[in-house]
């Protein structure tokens, strides 16, 4: 039989070790899929200005022809509204 010494003070360091590990990697994960999220609604209010302006559409005719959702068309009126860029939306 063999018998290790157990050191309770470098045990719990590892388990420190692993858990904050862990927690950088979910931190990582989380803010690579905010910062994704975040592109795709600073793209779609750009290509949604741009199509307002060059086009001459108004931000129902220009979500619909960028195939904005309907659940999200809402959002991206106030967020037009709010961003101080480009035309009013009609």
């Amino acid at each position: 039989m063999i018998l290790t010494e157990y050191d309770e003070a470098k045990t719990m360091e590892m388990f420190k070790r692993d858990a904050r590990e862990e927690g950088r990697e979910e931190g990582r994960e989380e803010g690579l899929k905010e910062g994704r999220e975040a592109g795709v609604k600073e793209r779609t209010l750009a290509s949604l200005n741009n199509l307002m302006k060059s086009m001459q559409l108004s931000v129902e005719q220009a979500m619909e022809a960028i195939g904005v959702p309907e659940e999200e068309r809402e959002e991206y009126v106030h967020l037009l509204k709010g961003s101080g860029s480009g035309p009013e939306p009609r």
